[in-house]
């Protein structure tokens, strides 16, 4: 009887707690302050935008939809207001686009989770990359870096 009420009381317990789910995200471009932010509940990109300052006076923002929710590891670039853009089209990918690998600045890889300016250098004297293989062969990126950042990386 005893053990019945522990595990009953284990299982009250564990879920009564509420699971914590971190959203790591990385915003650059035409923002008051670019970075990669982590939070601990969902955000459209509007909230992400004000975490990262606001827009600067020269963003683009008239194709943006700012109640869309943003996802794990999304790197949001707000782009300069150089053109007419169609709005309602959601996040176009003049607004979000994945970090080409080979191309990148030392700044632009340090936005990347687990990667800081030590581990970008490397990343550019390695170049050039057409595989997560690839890059894997750099010192010092982890199996988990890898995977962090494989849905923000492009080739």
């Amino acid at each position: 009887m005893l053990l019945l009420l522990a595990c009953y009381w284990l299982v009250a317990n564990q879920s009564s707690q509420p699971k914590v789910n971190k959203l790591t995200f990385a915003v650059s471009g035409e923002v008051v302050r670019s970075g990669v932010f982590i939070t601990d509940k969902e955000l459209t990109l509007g909230e992400a935008i004000l975490l990262a300052g606001g827009f600067s006076a020269e963003a683009k923002i008239d194709n943006l939809n700012l109640a869309e929710k943003i996802s794990n590891y999304q790197h949001i670039i707000v782009t300069a207001n150089k053109s007419i853009s169609t709005p309602g089209q959601g996040i176009d990918r003049d607004a979000v686009s994945k970090t080409n690998i080979n191309e990148a600045t030392v700044q632009e890889l340090d936005l990347l989770p687990g990667i800081g300016p030590a581990l970008a250098a490397k990343i550019i004297d390695s170049r050039p990359y057409s595989s997560l293989e690839d890059l894997d062969k750099v010192s010092g990126i982890s199996t988990n870096v890898l995977s962090n950042i494989q849905e923000l990386i492009e080739f």
